[in-house]
């Protein structure tokens, strides 16, 4: 499964996701990301709708790389680690480190994370997504 088939199954995608940890695994070779996937109805009247929210946990298997761009020194102001995937394929973006190259059978991605105004960049072969903490 692809992160864009990941976004697909959520209610919003991971727009607006806020991450409270992530854990990375050298030995293992895996990124857990512990998100609040965002699952409320933009269209609702009522806020507890609108804004409802749901743990989950995106898992990347195959780890080649993940790199976090240190912050920018334009100030954002959120209260949360929210972020929002990419696709390098289709987005450019230019990252402020040299990254290497995706080896065979695996994938690149990126978050944007709002606080930070910064990108997190991962390269990895399998990512999968599930409810729960």
């Amino acid at each position: 499964m692809s992160i864009e088939e990941i976004e697909s199954t959520l209610p919003n995608g991971l727009h607006d996701a806020v991450m409270r940890k992530h854990i990375v695994d050298y030995q293992r070779r895996t990124l857990d990301f512990h998100l609040d996937i965002w699952v409320g109805d933009l269209n609702s009247d009522i806020e507890e709708v609108r804004e409802a929210y749901k743990s989950g946990v995106l898992s990347f298997e195959g780890l080649e790389y993940f790199v976090i761009e240190p912050p920018s020194e334009v100030e954002v102001i959120f209260e949360s680690f929210s972020f929002s995937a990419g696709d390098p394929t289709v987005d450019t973006i230019k990252p402020s480190v040299v990254l290497p190259g995706a080896p065979d059978g695996t994938f690149l991605t990126y978050f944007y994370i709002y606080k930070l105004n910064a990108f997190m960049h991962i390269c990895a072969s399998k990512v999968k997504f599930r409810y729960g903490t």
